[in-house]
């Protein structure tokens, strides 16, 4: 734990992202400010998981108003829905080594994104620092480029076939005719152009302006649901968070219906409660289990007595999500926690990306409608404008007498999972490294995975229980990438970023 007296701490899934936020926490920033520049500092250097093109949710405590809310900046639903047959809309197959995966990509994949008018918001509503100050350190670095990573790397080589998909992207993502690789610089000066347009015109420049008119020209051209209404219309919404007690004086907070990843992790944890709370003991079978019911619940039911909370709060949120479709996308997380006890969690998402950079503005759009849990009947068949569901889930948990963790995961569908698992580390008294550090499982439609350095005694009755077990014996970007960021009472910091996705922790002095 650190005990100088800092400005604050980051926890992010890029060196690049975390040096955003500790530029502006140094300048004299908020929480807030140092999240902003994180977000748009990730779309640089985190381009398959963050993108203008995506969208997201802030979780937000402001200190002085002891007030804590979530901004849903997530995608939405195009108002008209073209034919399926005039669409682009075509599969690739992801290779992840030891599967192929399908997606499906082309302008009649994206939805409305959502990013911009968040991070106008989020500006609006909670930061100090001018815009042109936030944006500085992405722009920066889409014009001096950055180094790719070993995490990055893996992903581009992972969704390969969507970089690849027309001369345009490979403009940006194989400059020199090969992918980008460990080690390349990646240099987007486009980006950094749009970024400097925002700027200077806000908003508006990408909602009513010369983005909006490129997206839906390609949408026109290709085959696109977009149009210039469903920008018109797009707005980011204020939520009241799902809150749960967490330990002896705490609380949780957790995003809300209409998205299912808060509620999930906060049926998981009432249900671990209601274990203990019987006196049995949360051991790794035990916690299986919690998982199981979650996945059972997530899949089918949302409404069955035998596996509600008695918290009404929740039990009303989980029937709210009953037949809902739900997105389980890739993602990237920051969590910031500032001197003066403001705490923000931002997860955000692009999908894949739908193949297409748009226009010269240096992003690609998401292909969310090309996702298969949003259409379990069939693709095409999701409602004209409507947001939709998410398994993103950014947490706050108030420990009480001023001592705080903000946290979030990428990884779809296990987020929930890993937020579950790194919520009862923390609440056993865990320290941040231990509790992003230790073995996980996930359960998900008859299938359980396990990080296999497990106790040697846990491990051997969960393959005894669950006897089609898949044991992994190295961190995987599969169980999540949760980053973590703490503050104790007398105001020292901790956290830890999630090795599993090559995250990094600072605190800022």
């Amino acid at each position: 734990m650190t005990k100088t007296k800092a400005k604050g701490a980051v926890a992010a899934g890029h060196q690049i992202t975390a040096d955003a936020a500790a530029q502006m926490l140094q300048a004299g920033g908020n929480a807030f400010d140092a999240t902003l520049a994180a977000l748009f500092a990730s779309c640089v250097c985190e381009p398959v998981l963050s993108s203008l093109g995506g969208g997201g949710f802030l979780m937000a405590h402001q200190a002085d108003q002891s007030k804590t809310s979530v901004l849903d900046f997530f995608v939405q639903t195009p108002q008209k829905k073209r034919d399926s047959q005039d669409i682009e809309f075509k599969p690739i197959f992801a290779d992840f080594g030891t599967t192929r995966q399908e997606f499906l990509i082309g302008m009649g994949a994206s939805a409305t994104p959502g990013f911009v008018s968040g991070c106008f918001e989020i500006h609006a509503t909670l930061c100090t620092l001018p815009i042109e100050a936030i944006l500085q350190p992405a722009i920066q670095a889409a014009e001096n480029g950055v180094i790719v990573d070993g995490f990055q790397a893996r992903l581009f080589r992972i969704v390969e076939p969507i970089l690849l998909n027309t001369d345009h992207t490979r403009s940006v993502f194989a400059p020199d005719g090969s992918l980008l690789d460990r080690g390349d610089i990646s240099k987007n000066p486009h980006l950094a152009e749009t970024f400097k347009a925002l700027a200077k015109e806000g908003s508006d420049f990408f909602y009513k302006g010369c983005v909006c008119h490129a997206i839906t020209e390609l949408a026109d051209r290709l085959g696109g649901h977009l149009g210039a209404d469903d920008f018109n219309a797009y707005t980011t919404i204020e939520r009241e968070p799902l809150v749960q007690p967490f330990g002896q004086n705490g609380h949780m907070f957790l995003n809300p219906s209409p998205s299912a990843g808060g509620c999930l992790i906060g049926f998981g944890l009432a249900l671990a409660q209601r274990l203990e709370d019987q006196g049995e003991v949360l051991d790794g079978v035990s916690v299986a289990k919690i998982l199981q019911a979650i996945d059972y619940t997530k899949q089918a039911i949302f409404e069955d007595p035998d596996l509600m909370s008695c918290d009404e709060t929740l039990a009303g949120c989980v029937a709210d999500l009953q037949g809902q479709a739900i997105t389980s996308k890739g993602t990237t997380h920051i969590s910031v926690i500032d001197s003066f006890g403001n705490a923000s969690a931002a997860t955000v998402s692009n999908g894949e990306g739908n193949g297409h950079m748009v226009g010269d503005f240096g992003f690609m759009l998401n292909n969310m409608l090309g996702e298969e849990d949003l259409n379990p009947n069939g693709f095409h068949q999701w409602p004209c404008g409507e947001r939709l569901s998410s398994m993103m889930a950014p947490t706050f948990v108030d420990h009480g007498h001023g001592a705080m963790s903000v946290l979030g995961s990428g990884g779809a569908n296990r987020i929930r999972s890993a937020m579950v698992q790194v919520l009862l580390h923390i609440k056993s008294g865990k320290s941040a490294r231990k509790a992003i550090d230790a073995a996980r499982m996930h359960y998900e439609a008859g299938k359980f995975d396990i990080e296999d350095w497990l106790d040697e005694a846990v491990l051997k009755a969960l393959v005894s229980a669950y006897r089609d077990a898949c044991l992994w014996d190295q961190p995987s970007m599969f169980f999540g990438g949760v980053h973590l960021a703490q503050r104790t009472g007398e105001g020292a910091f901790d956290g830890a970023g999630d090795v599993r996705r090559d995250g990094c922790f600072m605190v800022v002095d």
